[in-house]
């Protein structure tokens, strides 16, 4: 039986406005006590691509971003477009080249250099714009030390570090070595730590000051490999980690995101006004 309704929702999966759940788990500083260590805990996924090509267990790509802070003052992704440099974009001449995005923040670096690293405002853009790398790995997360909500879940671990991506990488190489530690069925943990680091920034300055930097220190394995039901051939199909991470910008998706975050606009220049009227001066006849 229907039901009749009277109003517009502002969220509908339907017309498209529904705001999609991120499947990034943020890891946090772990809630050590008395000295013994809490660890997050996953069990590392590997399933071929879900009707795509992809033929390797991570996702690794270049994005630009356009980040905004939203109505409660927190910072929130406003856009973003995958970047042609990313290796199984399919392109079509020169990707480092022909990103718009790219060359912007590239010029925006020169203009910092030229100024002998004192133009705040290039710096910001050349942040702000450059390509960032992201390392994505789909993981079934057993247990949470922060937030026991995202136990039994999956989720993916972002790695925004080429290097710190790149050492987890060797240490998942030479774990399968020893033993497997993919899926479900007969396979060990990862298990990963968080702490924070105090760090000195402009040291010996009149600003100097210090902060905590929050660093991934430790990655292990698990030494007991078990089963986990819960990681069926179903749950992985219903994990849209393809649609929402192996995914392509076209080049008029690239240059829509430099239109409208970065190109200077001209709409408020009105050309209905006449024309100014260039005459040659005359010509000096010169006396024989």
């Amino acid at each position: 039986m229907c039901t009749f309704l009277n109003t517009l929702p502002k969220k509908s999966k339907t017309a498209g406005t529904a705001k999609r759940k991120s499947l990034v788990l943020s890891i946090k500083p772990c809630p050590d006590q008395n000295g013994e260590k809490t660890w997050y805990r996953f069990r590392l996924l590997n399933f071929a691509g879900q009707g795509t090509d992809r033929d390797y267990p991570f996702i690794e790509r270049y994005i630009h971003q356009k980040w905004r802070v939203n109505e409660k003052g927190y910072p929130e992704i406003e856009d973003e477009v995958v970047c042609p440099v990313t290796k199984w974009v399919e392109w079509e001449g020169n990707r480092y080249e022909s990103c718009p995005v790219c060359r912007y923040a590239n010029q925006q670096f020169v203009t910092l250099k030229e100024s002998n690293w004192k133009d705040a405002d290039a710096r910001r853009k050349n942040r702000d714009f450059s390509r960032k790398f992201q390392g994505i790995v789909p993981v079934y997360v057993v247990s949470d030390p922060n937030y026991e909500g995202n136990n039994g879940k999956f989720k993916v671990i972002m790695f925004g570090d080429k290097k710190q991506y790149d050492a987890f990488v060797k240490k998942v190489e030479a774990q399968l070595l020893k033993a497997n530690c993919f899926n479900g069925v007969n396979a060990v943990d990862c298990c990963i730590h968080m702490s924070e680091v105090p760090e000195v920034r402009n040291e010996g300055q009149p600003n100097e000051y210090v902060y905590k930097n929050k660093v991934i220190d430790k990655i292990l394995f698990a030494n007991k490999p078990k089963d986990l039901p819960a990681i069926t051939k179903q749950a992985v199909d219903n994990f849209p980690f393809d649609a929402t991470y192996y995914t392509s910008s076209t080049p008029e998706e690239i240059q829509a995101f430099y239109n409208k975050h970065i190109k200077v606009s001209n709409d408020d220049i009105v050309d209905d006004e006449d024309e100014v009227k260039v005459f040659d001066s005359p010509k000096v006849e010169k006396k024989p």
